[in-house]
């Protein structure tokens, strides 16, 4: 990938058993959201690997990819989401029962895994798993439900300071503020992100 995810090569690092090699990379990721990664990979020397979890992970993940929902959904389990592997898991899980329509089950999964992954440290995750949850919301037509997830994911996008993302948060918060019909702040959430997309030259965004 060109633009891999610090986090999960750190953690690929340490299932290999290059704890050293780990903790050299996470020192040198050039990213604001690795504050904490450091000090993940310095708590997993102690910690043996489940490589159950790891082989379950990559099993569901093939079969999401084939579009097998239920085969995806018994693979991930029901783990509460604790470190990576668990947050992946708990990610493929919201994922596998948005693609049988349990759209609220769907959420009720995606939210918990934000929170971990809040918690980690891992901002990436946390902000795609908060927009995951809002749009289960937005397709049910829960409005305030999608604008709390997009101004939890608008707060983790700007604490790592992706002006980009953050300006895509602000255009959906806008969203979901005309649908509840609140127009002046809708205005305001849009006027704010153009603002942003002019600023980055960003010409579609712009014209969105």
């Amino acid at each position: 990938r060109d633009d891999p995810d610090p986090w999960l090569v750190a953690h690929e690092l340490c299932t290999r058993g290059r704890h050293d090699a780990a903790g050299a990379f996470a020192k040198a990721a050039p990213r604001i959201d690795v504050e904490k990664l450091p000090g993940y990979v310095a708590s997993r020397h102690a910690v043996k690997e489940d490589t159950a979890a790891q082989e379950r992970l990559s099993e569901a993940n093939a079969a999401l990819v084939a579009g097998d929902a239920e085969k995806a959904l018994a693979l991930t389990g029901d783990e509460a989401p604790v470190d990576i592997i668990t947050i992946r898991l708990a990610y493929g899980r919201g994922l596998a029962l948005r693609g049988l329509r349990r759209l609220e089950e769907s959420s009720s999964v995606f939210r918990p895994a934000a929170e971990a992954a809040l918690r980690l440290g891992w901002l990436r995750m946390a902000a795609s798993a908060f927009d995951e949850d809002a749009r289960n919301a937005y397709v049910r037509s829960d409005y305030k439900g999608a604008l709390a997830g997009c101004e939890r994911k608008l707060s983790v996008e700007e604490a790592r300071n992706n002006r980009t993302e953050a300006a895509n948060a602000l255009g959906n918060i806008g969203l979901m503020h005309y649908c509840l019909g609140n127009c002046a702040e809708a205005l305001s959430c849009y006027e704010r992100a153009l603002k942003v997309k002019e600023e980055l030259r960003d010409r579609a965004g712009m014209a969105a």
